[in-house]
């Protein structure tokens, strides 16, 4: 498996953020790609029977961009450091190379990297693994943060 640590032309990505309960109480946040959110809740609720709480949107930025704005970040209800893993795979059977997208909280980061290794073990050869640094902000202000007024607020009538 090859692994990469940078990405030169990364941009910002919208994600949701939950948390997942299995059947002990056992509790996981997890980053799941906006578009995909839906469809995501659906499959680990109704078919793996696990819950999905507290989730709002968020923001993804790379590290340097999080570095560069930080002042402004500060103003949000979460920062929380969080790596995204893109693996591209090469699929022999069809020809063609896939390429998967998770968001993991940095401090998983090197659990997750693990069990991708076990799983992708045989195809090693195949396998190119993205490692960005970076961080979820969260699109709410944190409270006592006031929000811009509207306009209309500033017109005299």
């Amino acid at each position: 498996m090859q692994v990469n640590t940078s990405s030169p032309d990364s941009q910002r990505q919208l994600l949701m953020h939950g948390v997942v309960t299995n059947g002990r109480g056992e509790a996981s946040e997890r980053f799941v790609d906006h578009a995909e959110f839906g469809l995501w809740n659906y499959l680990l609720t109704q078919k793996h029977g696990l819950t999905v709480n507290a989730h709002e949107p968020c923001v993804w930025v790379p590290e340097n961009e999080y570095q560069q704005h930080e002042n402004l970040f500060a103003h949000a209800s979460f920062r929380l450091a969080v790596t995204r893993l893109t693996h591209h795979c090469y699929d022999e059977q069809i020809g063609i190379t896939e390429k998967r997208v998770r968001f993991v909280p940095s401090e998983d980061l090197d659990l997750v990297s693990l069990l991708l290794e076990a799983h992708f073990a045989s195809d090693r050869d195949y396998v190119v693994l993205d490692i960005e640094a970076g961080a979820a902000i969260s699109t709410a202000p944190a409270r006592g943060v006031l929000r811009a007024r509207p306009a209309a607020a500033y017109c005299a009538a």
